[in-house]
């Protein structure tokens, strides 16, 4: 990776990567290509990685950076605090201290609450 760490999953097509050198230039191959398969004889490549050349002068073929490391996504965020002297309920009505749901009242949609997280 651009930052030197090491990655934690590879893919890599049998005997790849190998940096093989071109005549030509003499760059070796710092790009991937994913499934080169036939086009240029790699029959078998599908879905699996193979190091290219990185420029249209590299070699008969070239393949632009194609490996992507993602970051994984941000934690979720923390719950909301508790109310003071309650718990919130799994409805989201809230409980008091005295155990009695807090619920706006007879009849409003958190009125069956029953249950605390």
């Amino acid at each position: 990776w651009a930052d030197g760490s090491a990655p934690t999953f590879t893919n890599w097509w049998s005997g790849e990567p190998n940096n093989y050198a071109d005549g030509a230039s003499g760059r070796g191959e710092d790009c991937v290509g994913l499934g080169v398969d036939c086009v240029y004889g790699f029959r078998g490549v599908y879905s699996q990685w193979a190091d290219s050349g990185c420029e249209p002068t590299d070699f008969d073929y070239y393949a632009r950076s194609s490996v992507c490391q993602l970051l994984p996504p941000p934690p979720p965020s923390p719950p909301p605090p508790l109310p003071p002297g309650g718990a919130v309920c799994i409805n989201n009505c809230t409980f008091s201290s005295d155990g009695d749901c807090d619920d706006g009242g007879e009849g409003s949609e958190f009125s069956t609450c029953t249950a605390c997280e």
